[in-house]
């Protein structure tokens, strides 16, 4: 599941299950907002399925991957 994570004002504890990989791709805030079509505000201490933005973003990054 592609998900996307916005702008963090606090520290995020991501849990990891052994075995399991991920990937990601990291952007300045504007750029997401280009990308997804949002405002990096909506995103803060946030993060959602890249769905919610763009179904098709979604479907070519879990093609990519």
């Amino acid at each position: 599941m592609a998900l996307a994570s916005g702008p963090w004002l606090e520290p995020l504890v991501v849990p990891v299950e052994a075995g399991s990989h991920y990937w990601g791709v990291r952007c300045r805030p504007e750029a997401g907002a280009l990308v997804l079509g949002t405002e990096p505000e909506r995103l803060t201490n946030r993060t959602q399925p890249v769905t919610v933005f763009s179904p098709s973003l979604a479907g070519e990054f879990q093609d990519a991957i």
